[in-house]
């Protein structure tokens, strides 16, 4: 299903993981990364469908062949090709973080890859903690859903509610009692988070505040100044061991920065009709 809103957000947010990843000033860099992986987790959220609680199975297998796939793919052909990368000092210590692999390490790490979506190049692959984490949370997510409707019979947005406050649950006691969650990587929380807003991004979508949500200007003006305010006083980001301060102060600048976003491509869709518009009407009678 393609809504050109939020392929447009998406982009902004690959955008905005280029600039903060290529060493933008810090101003800019906190700013970004107050909201721009949420966003992502938001996105998918957005196009949960609960049709696949008629065929869980196949959801799962979507899940595998558009995320883990590609994640084991890539990070064993750039597992095997680390020590080539290292002698030809592409990779070194400095930048790669170890020297060459021993024929041992690597069977190490590719079993690590297969199982537990770990030990993957950092240098290279080091923003693939997202494939790990949106495929954990959205397979964990769509259980819940399942098992949570059918104990409780409840209105699908109530479910997808509960499943929000479980995840924050979750994370709160994860953050306050500094705990990792053993067999995944970085302990768990980015899991927890991606649950949570997951749940924030079908409720955006069919509860229709994005509909309700008017005043797209004061909105997008708004909510980049409660950014800039987050950003500057206390900034955040889905760090993976988060004190319980930073764990409570990542929401509000995540959902405001989805607003922005989300207001700021609506804006440009009917900016970009207008231009069309505009250039049909001059081809047409050669204003």
């Amino acid at each position: 299903m393609r809504n050109s809103t939020i392929s447009i957000c998406k982009g902004i947010g690959i955008i905005l993981m280029v600039v903060g990843h290529s060493g933008s000033p810090s101003f800019i860099g906190r700013f970004i990364y107050c909201f721009h992986m949420p966003l992502f987790f938001i996105a998918s959220g957005y196009f949960f469908s609960t049709k696949c609680l008629d065929d869980k199975f196949l959801f799962v297998k979507k899940r595998f062949k558009g995320l883990y796939i590609p994640f084991v793919k890539w990070s064993l052909i750039f597992l095997l090709l680390h020590n080539l990368l290292f002698k030809a000092n592409i990779l070194n210590a400095k930048f790669g973080g170890s020297a060459l692999y021993s024929f041992k390490q690597i069977l190490d790490k590719g079993f690590h890859i297969i199982t537990t979506m770990g030990s993957y190049e950092p240098a290279i692959l080091g923003t693939f903690w997202f494939l790990r984490s949106l495929f954990v949370a959205s397979i964990i997510f769509c259980l819940l859903f399942y098992i949570i409707n059918k104990l409780l019979h409840l209105k699908y947005i109530n479910t997808a509610a509960i499943i929000c406050l479980m995840a924050f649950a979750a994370g709160f006691i994860m953050s306050f009692m500094r705990i990792n969650l053993p067999y995944i990587p970085q302990g768990g929380i980015r899991e927890i988070y991606g649950i949570f807003y997951i749940g924030i991004g079908y409720i955006f979508h069919n509860s229709k505040i994005n509909g309700k949500l008017k005043y797209d200007n004061i909105l997008l003006i708004f909510s980049f100044i409660i950014l800039c305010v987050i950003s500057y006083l206390n900034p955040t980001s889905l760090r993976t061991n988060p004190n319980l301060k930073m764990y409570l102060g990542t929401f509000i600048p995540a959902i405001a920065g989805w607003v922005m976003t989300y207001k700021l491509s609506f804006c440009l869709i009917i900016l970009l009709v207008r231009i069309l518009f505009i250039y049909i009407l001059r081809s047409i009678f050669c204003i």
